[in-house]
């Protein structure tokens, strides 16, 4: 029996790590990392927009990006 059809081979509502690292050309080293986990997406564009969108967020609340001017 091949094992993707045994129980617990596979199992839906999956969880993704995903590891987001930036480096600085200059000098060569990591600046800001971070990790985050979601859920399985309804769809690959859900899952990107709200990693993207996490990412952001948090990289604004640590001062690595500046907080969008208010007009």
């Amino acid at each position: 029996m091949t094992d993707y059809y045994r129980p617990g081979y596979y199992v839906d509502g999956s969880k993704y790590y995903i590891i987001t690292n930036v480096f600085s050309i200059k000098s060569n080293k990591l600046v800001w990392s971070a990790t985050t986990v979601t859920p399985e997406p309804a769809s690959l564009q859900e899952g990107i927009d709200s990693i993207l969108y996490t990412v952001v967020k948090q990289m604004k609340k640590d001062g690595f990006l500046p907080a969008r001017k208010k007009r």
